[in-house]
Parts: structure tokens; C-alpha cells; sequence
């Protein structure tokens, strides 16, 4: 039979032998299968080596970051926990990080590392205000020798600079009015009824005292001019919320307002009693964990038409002419406490804006007059919030939180009745028409 083309003749295989070996059609085929078997042993090696170097890099990586979490815990051991030892993270940390459980080691050298930037900004913060302190208190001293010898120049100058470093200084605001009286000043404004100008604060060109001080408080206000600004914010600040929509609002009339946020010495002064959660920071920290209808009866026992300011007041002071989220220097480290979960801080250690107001950036939030409700549509002068409302308006941040808290243009509310250790007051005084 002739076999088909190209077809190779089938060898018959007899029963009982042996089949024929099998014969690879050519030597390169053989080759072809070791070069094959070569190169995926090439790669395995290949796969083991990458492998290797990035377990190793791992392992690198891994001993700088414990490197790194022992250094933190560490110096939060060390140095810092002396300062905070009486925190109970603190002690938590050490807690953990004493632990046998490697989890729970881990654990600890991540909270030190999260925690470390905070405590050490609160370390410097807090030495920056004991060192203020402490030379507030040689100044006065110096101010104080130089009157025993009659040189009332030196006198003004160092009282100047100790209102410089302490705000609302009762001893420096005596010595100014001393100095005043022996070389003469600025004549006075005019000023409302229970309060007295600060000495070489002279006049606004309306008459009235530029800088005053309510004596039944003690508390410190500065005059704010009349005037317009848009009111809210643009779309593309970051953080902005809905019921920030700009309009257009005028400031008919002149007011004074609190230099700093109302302190717990100046509260009890006229409540007879402290509410504070914060009592330790001092008596000039801002009073807080109070409620609206508390501040209400605070304004009312210190007389002389004190009030909360209204919320267009409150942003027209904070503003002090910026239009961006941050009055003064722009810079929220520089204006004001944010991002402190530690505890709030005396009043007016930060920069003041360009009114000369001091924290109206954190620290506390603060109790305006207003009911709280959606703004106009239109241009408005001297508005009073919404008319129905169950909810009234506090402004300016807290000395913990996020930055966009903290801005110029943010609102919040709560029930008066309600109580929140976050939130003190703001007073005005009325200033009337010269």
C-alpha cells in the first residue's frame, strides 16, 4: 500500500517485546528544552535575589522606625513627661511601652511619635510664657524702682513694655496713669458711663478714648470703628461651609470690644464663683464652660449696657480689614492657640490684629448675641441675626481642633441653655454718638 505524502511508516509492535525508544526528531529540540529549564532557574534566582534585597530593605526600614519611636519615647520620657507627668497619656505611653506584648510596644512608639510634635510645641509655648512672665515681672519691678527715685520717663517706658508682654497688666495699667499724672499725656476721650481711658491710649477722631477699661470688670476694651465688609466667605476658601455666603454689611455705629476674651479672675469678679474646666492655667485664662444665658446675666450684674457682641460685630472686630481666613499675620500659629489638646492659655499671648484685639483666633469659642439663621441675601446694616431660632451663635474657634475652625468666617451654634467647656465671651460696651 503506498503511504499518504510526508507520513512515516507505523513499526509494528510485536506482543512480548519491548516498544522502540522514543528519538526527539533532532539534537536541537534537546538543546532548545536545557536552555528553557536554564533560564527559569535564572529567573527563580533572579525572583530570590529582588526578594531578598527588599526583605532586607524592609528589615532596614523596620529597625530605623523603631530606631525612631525609641528615640520619641525616649524624649518624651526624659524631658517632657517632667512637664506632663500628670497627663494620662502620658503615663499610658510608658505603660504600653514597659510591655512585654510587641504589638502593644508598637502600639506605644506610634502614639509617641503622634503625640511627640504636639508636646513639644505645648513645651515651647510654655516656656515662652513662663519667660514672659518672668520678665513682665522684672520690668514692673524696674518700673516700680524707678518711681521710688522720681524718674517717671523710665517709669512710662517699662510699664509700656509690661502691657507689651501682659495684656491687661493691673499694675502696669497703675504706673501708666501715674506717669501720665507726673508728665503729662494725651488729653482723654470721652468714654461710657463706668468705664476710664487707659492712660496714653489718647483718642479716635470721634472723641471717644481709643482704649478703655469697664472698673467694676477690670476687663479692657478697645474701640472699634464704624465701617463695611463683605461678611462670610469665597467659595474656594478651604474649609468654608453653606451658611458662610458673603454679603455686604454695614457698622453704623462705633462699639468697644474686649481686647482679649473674658478671664476667669474678671468672671468671678462679678459671678462669685469659677466654672471652669481649666482653673490651673490661671487666672488670666479665659473663662469657659459657661452658657449663653449665664453670659447674659454676667453683662447684666456689670452694668453699664454691657453685651455680647452681635455676630456681624464679632466678624467685623475679627477682620480688622483681611478678607482671607486668618486676620493679622495670615498665619494661625501667630494669631491664636489651635491644635492643643493639652488645655487653653492665658489671654493675649499671641499676636494681636490690627484693632489690637488678642485671640479672636481659638483658644475658646466665643458667645455672640445672635439667633442663629441662614444670612440675607442682600446688602444689610447693623444686623441682629435671624429672627426665630432655637440655636445662638458662637465664633472664633478652640485651643484644639482643626485650623479651619478657626477661621474668620465660621459659625456655630448651640442651644443657649446648653453647657460646653469650649466656649467663653467677648463683651462690648456701647460707645454711643460723641
Amino acid at each position: 500500500m503506498k503511504l499518504p505524502e510526508n507520513q512515516e511508516p507505523v513499526t509494528a509492535f510485536i506482543p512480548g517485546e519491548l516498544p522502540p525508544p522514543l528519538v526527539p526528531a533532532s539534537r536541537g529540540h534537546f538543546w532548545a528544552g536545557i536552555s528553557l529549564l536554564l533560564l527559569a532557574g535564572l529567573g527563580l534566582l533572579a525572583a530570590g535575589a529582588a526578594w531578598g534585597w527588599r526583605w532586607h530593605q524592609d528589615q532596614q526600614w523596620l529597625a530605623a522606625e523603631k530606631a525612631k519611636y525609641e528615640a520619641a519615647l525616649s524624649q518624651v520620657a526624659s524631658g517632657l513627661l517632667e512637664q506632663y507627668g500628670d497627663r494620662s497619656w502620658a503615663r499610658e505611653i510608658l505603660r504600653e511601652a514597659a510591655g512585654k506584648d510587641a504589638a502593644t510596644r508598637a502600639c506605644a512608639y506610634s502614639k509617641a511619635c503622634y503625640l511627640l510634635p504636639c508636646t513639644v510645641r505645648e513645651a515651647t509655648d510654655a516656656k515662652r510664657e513662663a519667660d514672659r512672665r518672668t520678665a513682665t515681672r522684672v520690668v514692673l519691678q524696674d518700673a516700680e524702682a524707678a518711681k521710688a527715685r522720681g524718674d517717671w520717663q523710665t517709669v512710662r517706658t517699662e510699664a509700656l513694655l509690661a502691657r507689651k508682654w501682659a495684656v491687661g497688666n493691673v499694675p502696669a495699667r497703675r504706673l501708666l496713669a501715674e506717669s501720665a499724672n507726673a508728665l503729662g499725656g494725651p488729653p482723654p476721650g470721652r468714654v461710657p458711663g463706668g468705664c476710664s481711658p487707659i492712660p496714653m491710649s489718647g483718642t479716635v477722631a470721634s472723641g471717644w478714648a481709643s482704649e478703655i477699661v469697664h472698673e467694676a470688670t477690670g476687663i479692657e476694651l478697645v474701640y472699634i470703628a464704624p465701617g463695611a465688609f463683605v461678611m462670610g466667605s469665597p467659595v474656594s476658601e478651604a474649609g468654608r461651609e453653606d451658611d458662610e455666603v458673603q454679603h455686604q454689611v454695614t457698622i453704623s455705629n462705633g462699639f468697644y470690644l474686649g481686647r482679649c476674651e473674658v478671664t476667669q479672675e474678671q468672671w468671678v469678679r462679678i459671678m462669685g464663683a469659677n466654672p471652669s474646666e481649666f482653673k490651673g492655667v490661671g487666672d488670666d485664662a479665659p473663662v469657659e464652660q459657661v452658657r449663653w444665658v449665664e453670659c447674659q446675666a454676667f453683662c447684666q450684674k456689670a452694668g453699664n449696657g454691657m453685651r455680647l457682641p452681635t455676630e456681624a460685630e464679632w466678624e467685623y472686630a475679627c477682620r480688622a480689614g483681611t478678607t482671607g481666613a486668618y486676620a493679622g499675620t495670615g498665619e494661625l500659629d501667630t494669631m491664636g492657640w489651635a491644635r492643643d489638646k493639652r488645655t487653653t492659655h492665658s489671654v493675649g499671648q499671641k499676636e494681636p490684629n490690627a484693632w489690637g484685639l488678642y485671640d479672636m483666633h481659638g483658644n475658646v469659642w466665643e458667645w455672640c448675641a445672635d439667633l442663629y439663621g441662614p444670612y440675607p441675601a442682600g446688602a444689610v446694616t447693623d444686623p441682629e441675626g435671624a429672627a426665630a431660632s432655637i440655636y445662638r451663635v458662637y465664633r472664633g474657634g478652640r485651643h484644639f481642633g482643626c485650623d479651619q475652625m478657626c477661621r474668620s468666617a465660621r459659625r456655630n451654634q448651640r442651644g443657649p441653655d446648653s453647657l460646653n467647656w469650649r466656649v467663653g465671651l467677648r463683651v462690648v460696651v456701647p460707645a454711643g454718638q460723641p
